[in-house]
């Protein structure tokens, strides 16, 4: 038994012995690697000349209105102030039904709002309060 025993702790004690060495062997291949990779920070490093860093383009792309001066003209604003039957008082003018306003067209009159259409957009006027109660004398 007490060999046995014997046995035992010297083979754990070579386990031991063999995995420390295994780890030192390990942990100088990693301060190796490092100590390499040092020098090759350490080098001096040769960039561009000011000649050849005038050739490179910039990295950022440049946002381009479309339309160019057509789009920084102020957005058309409309404001419905009556409805009666087919026509429509808009901006203080009035209007029929699919008759052209600036680059709209009147395509629908319900209730207390009127659709306009242009190219890609379509526009919903609603009446305000204050012009809800107009009365006809």
């Amino acid at each position: 038994m007490k060999k046995i025993l014997l046995s035992l702790i010297l083979i754990a004690s070579l386990k031991a012995n063999v995995d420390i060495n295994a780890s030192i062997e390990n942990k100088a291949s990693l301060i190796k690697e490092y100590q390499e990779m040092f020098q090759k920070i350490s080098q001096k490093r040769v960039g561009l000349d000011d000649s050849e860093l005038s050739l490179v383009k910039p990295p950022f792309v440049k946002m381009v209105k479309k339309g160019g001066a057509k789009s920084a003209k102020k957005k058309q604003v409309f404001f419905l102030e009556a409805i009666f039957g087919d026509r429509v008082m808009i901006n203080g003018k009035w209007y029929k039904l699919y008759q052209n306003i600036d680059n709209y067209k009147i395509v629908s009159i319900k209730g207390d709002s009127v659709f306009l259409k242009g190219n890609e957009i379509k526009l919903k006027l609603t009446l305000r309060k204050k012009n809800a109660n107009i009365t006809i004398k």
